[in-house]
């Protein structure tokens, strides 16, 4: 929505204004930007904008630089598997800063196992497998059209997670959600990671969201 002022900037700023006696009050409601409705200069919103994109053009670069690491770590030794047609990858989602990368494989064929086809053949039957690449943990995971599945294999290594879905708001949630690391705000990161790899090739309006617990 853009400011109903200027009608270039977004607008941040919503006010409602109530006037006259009552029995015959009138609302109005505005719906500023920043600058419009004096909370900041034009300066400050330029320079605020400036720094976004320096930010966002940095994580897109150590995403980058994370993702060449995983490939050439993880996938090249296993290109031939890859490129059989046996093996398929249906989604990857990462976060540079906490070194995390979650992808999900599967197999268009009714008999294969993506992840013994992988990383096999492994010792029990398992939806889920960790692999360290240098600094990062990967997660690699068998993808399933069903969500709530889907969802169980997500957090196959987390026991503890008590993770769940409400298909009709289409969110997740996840007891756990501070617990599944020693750090709170790389748990809370791998369950956000988990929605984007979740909603993996669904219209925007079908994806889910994590909802976390109010501290």
């Amino acid at each position: 929505m853009l400011c109903q002022i200027c009608q270039k900037r977004s607008a941040h700023v919503h006010e409602t204004r109530i006037m006259g006696p009552p029995g015959h009050q009138t609302r109005t409601e505005r719906h500023l930007c920043e600058v419009c409705a004096g909370r900041k200069t034009e300066l400050q919103m330029e320079e605020e904008q400036r720094e976004w994109k320096a930010v966002t053009e940095r994580r897109q670069e150590q995403s980058q630089v994370l993702s060449r690491e995983v490939h050439k770590e993880l996938w090249e030794p296993r290109l031939a598997v890859m490129k059989s047609n046996q093996i398929r990858t249906r989604g990857t989602a990462l976060d540079p800063h906490w070194n995390l990368v979650l992808v999900g494989v599967d197999s268009p064929l009714p008999d294969v196992d993506p992840l013994n086809m992988l990383f096999g053949p492994l010792q029990t039957e398992t939806s889920h497998v960790v692999r360290q690449v240098k600094d990062c943990e990967v997660h690699v995971i068998h993808w399933h059209p069903d969500p709530k599945q889907h969802v169980r294999h997500l957090f196959e290594a987390f026991p503890q997670a008590g993770a769940s879905l409400d298909l009709e708001n289409k969110l997740l949630f996840v007891e756990a959600e501070r617990k599944l690391f020693p750090d709170p705000y790389r748990s809370l990161t791998f369950c956000t990671l988990a929605t984007y790899l979740l909603g993996s090739g669904l219209p925007r309006d079908d994806r889910f969201r994590f909802q976390p617990a109010k501290m």
